[in-house]
């Protein structure tokens, strides 16, 4: 139970100094400090050094007193409560129905997707480490996920303060404006033309990592698959060039561009996943009695998601077809952006049947 606690003391005190100290506080301090018209530099490193020396003074006292006085519950919600100024309302797309609203925003996060191939390459290290028995690996690569869905709540909870925050600084435009162009107001409301920059070298660094990744994966891939192309031989470094080329050019159409074009897509494959991964949460006790619900399911729902992912991709190009928007236009839900989940609901009892009907010829 100590070890559990320290555990979480130090998870928690890593979120405060990357979440608090580095990006929610500076904003506000900035703000207050342009306010007052002072150098909010000088100033944040003052305070930064003042608060140090007063929490290495006043730790050991503070500690002794909840440790010996019983007042640890107390002194933490203290710590929580801070005053701040009302937020602007909702606006745009999540005037209403916020919640449902973020579960499909969602689809762009890639989340769900990632996590079914980091899933994969955490179990394999996990067997790697020699852990062999499926159970042991499962509860480990589970570990894995709650932690990772902890972090991904805390950061996303930030990235939601920071748009407040940033609607009540320098209101944005929902019909056009990004996550880009929050913090990019945010920064330049706190720091200037400094904070602009510094947010430019985070962004470059950040994409540098995970497009680095990606074209080194994907010309693994290709070159493994395809290691030679109309009877030519392609190395790896040209599977690896073309991809780096090709993600430069469609760079730079703009992000409001590479959004619009890759929801329909991603709408496409997120149903897909939501189904696989709903499946095998009930594995042992439903859809390993009855395997065929996987089959099924993932079918019935991902003609569905390719349908809308084709009309809406039609629609971007500025043609109409009157048969695809009819087609679209029955479908239950749809528009919800959740029209895959009836087909799914039938995928699955058509599954069922499948499955006993093949136990049935068996037998």
């Amino acid at each position: 139970k100590e070890e559990k606690s320290w555990i979480l003391y130090d998870w928690a005190n890593s979120v405060y100094a990357t979440n608090i100290m580095a990006v929610l506080f500076p904003i506000y301090f900035g703000n207050v400090c342009a306010a007052a018209g002072a150098d909010n530099l000088v100033l944040w490193s003052y305070g930064t050094s003042v608060a140090t020396f007063l929490v290495a003074v006043c730790a050991p006292v503070l500690g002794s007193l909840a440790d010996h006085k019983g007042h640890k519950k107390r002194l933490f919600v203290a710590c929580l409560i801070i005053p701040h100024d009302a937020f602007p309302a909702p606006s745009g797309d999540y005037a209403q129905l916020q919640l449902s609203r973020g579960f499909l925003d969602g689809y762009q996060t890639m989340d769900l997707l990632a996590a079914l191939y980091f899933g994969i390459v955490i179990s394999a290290n996990v067997r790697q480490m020699g852990i062999t028995s499926v159970s042991q690996n499962r509860r480990e690569t589970g570990y894995a996920g709650l932690g990772t869905g902890i972090l991904l709540v805390a950061i996303y909870g930030a990235l939601s303060f920071i748009g407040l925050v940033s609607g009540s600084i320098t209101p944005v435009d929902p019909a056009t404006d990004t996550g880009a162009t929050v913090l990019t107001n945010l920064s330049h409301s706190a720091f200037g033309p400094v904070g602009t920059a510094f947010l430019g070298v985070i962004f470059v660094v950040a994409c540098f990592n995970v497009c680095t990744g990606l074209i080194s994966t994907c010309g693994t891939f290709f070159h493994s698959h395809f290691p030679t192309v109309a009877g030519r031989p392609v190395s790896y470094r040209v599977w690896s060039a073309i991809f780096a080329a090709f993600s430069f050019l469609v760079s730079n159409a703009g992000l409001n561009t590479i959004i619009k074009v890759s929801v329909p897509v991603l709408s496409a494959l997120y149903p897909i996943a939501i189904v696989l991964v709903a499946l095998s949460l009930v594995h042992g006790v439903f859809s390993s009695r009855f395997p065929r619900v996987y089959f099924w399911a993932v079918l019935l729902a991902g003609i569905v998601s390719i349908v809308n992912c084709c009309a809406e991709l039609i629609a971007l190009l500025g043609v109409s077809f009157g048969w695809l928007d009819a087609l679209v236009g029955v479908i239950p839900f749809n528009d919800m952006q959740i029209g895959w989940l009836i087909p799914a609901l039938i995928g699955t009892l058509i599954g069922v049947a499948d499955s006993l009907a093949r136990d049935r010829r068996r037998a």
